[in-house]
């Protein structure tokens, strides 16, 4: 009897048409590229012209240029070999290709296939070692690599013993003790304000900063970037509602502790300038990437992977959440909303940094008196609250005053109302908030318990 392992492979394995559907399909949407195949690596392409193709497209990817039929046919040519036309060999490519949705699955047969060449050769350099004679230690340490690809699977986690686990949350709990008695807060997200801190934001979270218009979401946001761009963090900002440049000038006022209002009529007294002038010396060395034009989902996404891969991202800022754009169609806005809440989650855990998303709440809270928000009073709610790992939504209750009477005097309060935290405490947080200059403080009392119950919602 044939044994039929021990016949050599006249081919090796290979899946040479399902390369031939990726590398099209990324050609005529470079979403494809991004959400889909940026954890393939060129040598996982058996073809030769395909891995080349492959790598033009990695490329584009890294220079942020965009990925399409004329752009991966340019960079192709720079090669200048001879004999070689790469706009026919693309448009061949893509002449047979009519839907992507099969993506994922050709892209695990390639990645499968890639294995096992890999298997293969590491086999055929065993039987060598053995054939050569050689130390038995070395033969050893051969076959160990063989087994370990044997484990890939490109769609399971690899399988972790609980007592790692257990190993790993000592050792956790072991730096948190050394950071607390040095007074290092261990949230991710630091700010100069002590009862803030309290909200223990970690890697992999999602949280949402939620309230009516006007309630200081962006403001509250955007102190929370400019707390950590002072720690040297990286963080993105993508700006959906506002304009970049907007985004720029809180950030100076605030910084400077000039009026919002005389910076934009340009009527600043000589002194105010000069707190101007001192605050850009700092403000200029901000790691906060800005993006006002990135709307669309998938690009978000891309954008946070590249920063993420070049270690230039340490959390997400997204403002907001509804303005968000995707080609996908929802017969629901509320499953719009659930497909964005859960794919940022995913994302959070994916690139392990906390995710910040701005979310608008309904009227229903106006309606009451006083018109304190609840978690129902997400638009959404059920999608959002159940993805969310922390919900906290602000409130002003000067706004209300001022509306209802003009004589009010501000206290320039503002509630930290903490809603929902998987993780810890819920509640409510009481600070300070300076409109003028778009900037927090904690109150004169700093030595309340961790959060003052506002009523039995909490």
């Amino acid at each position: 009897m044939t044994n039929e392992l021990a016949k050599p492979l006249n081919e090796l394995p290979n899946a040479i048409s399902s390369e031939k559907y990726i590398l099209a399909c990324c050609v005529l949407n470079e979403d494809v590229f991004i959400n889909e195949c940026t954890n393939l690596v060129q040598s996982d392409f058996y073809d030769f012209e395909h891995a080349k193709i492959y790598k033009a497209m990695t490329e584009l990817y890294d220079a942020d240029s965009k990925i399409d039929l004329l752009s991966v046919s340019m960079k192709l040519m720079q090669r200048q070999e001879e004999g070689q036309n790469w706009p026919l060999t693309l448009s061949q490519l893509t002449s047979s290709v009519i839907s992507s949705d099969n993506v994922d699955y050709h892209v695990a047969v390639v990645q499968e296939k890639a294995v096992l060449r890999k298997i293969w050769e590491g086999c055929a350099q065993t039987m060598n070692l053995i054939h050569s004679h050689a130390e038995f230690d070395n033969i050893i340490e051969k076959y160990k690599t063989v087994e370990e690809l044997t484990e890939f699977n490109a769609n399971q986690e690899i399988d972790v013993a609980f007592s790692d686990l257990v190993k790993k949350s000592m050792e956790e709990l072991e730096q948190r003790t050394i950071n607390a008695k040095n007074d290092i807060c261990n949230s991710e997200i630091v700010t100069d304000c002590q009862d803030v801190n309290r909200i223990m934001v970690e890697k992999g979270d999602l949280m949402i900063i939620a309230g009516r218009p006007s309630m200081g979401k962006t403001a509250y946001a955007l102190w929370l970037a400019r707390n950590s761009c002072k720690q040297g963090k990286h963080i993105a900002f993508f700006s959906l509602e506002m304009k970049s440049t907007k985004l720029a000038d809180r950030i100076i006022t605030s910084e400077a502790k000039v009026s919002k209002n005389s910076y934009k009529r340009g009527e600043l007294e000589d002194f105010q300038y000069q707190l101007v002038e001192n605050s850009l010396q700092d403000i200029i060395s901000f790691n906060l990437h800005v993006y006002e034009e990135t709307r669309n989902f998938d690009a978000i996404c891309a954008k946070c992977r590249k920063l993420r891969k070049e270690n230039k991202l340490d959390y997400v800022i997204i403002d907001h959440l509804r303005l968000i754009r995707t080609k996908k169609t929802f017969q629901r806005n509320d499953l719009k909303m659930s497909y964005f809440t859960s794919r940022l989650k995913d994302l959070a855990k994916e690139l392990n940094i906390p995710v910040l998303a701005l979310s608008q709440l309904n009227r229903n809270c106006e309606s009451r008196t006083p018109p304190v928000p609840m978690l129902s009073d997400l638009k959404e709610a059920g999608s959002i609250e159940e993805d969310a790992d922390i919900v906290i939504m602000l409130y002003r209750e000067d706004y209300y005053n001022e509306k209802a009477d003009p004589n009010y005097q501000n206290n320039k309060e503002i509630e930290l109302i903490v809603g929902k935290n998987r993780e810890g405490d819920t509640g409510l947080i009481k600070i300070k908030h300076d409109g003028t200059v778009s900037d927090f403080y904690d109150l004169n009392s700093t030595d309340e318990s961790d959060f003052m119950p506002r009523n039995e919602e909490f």
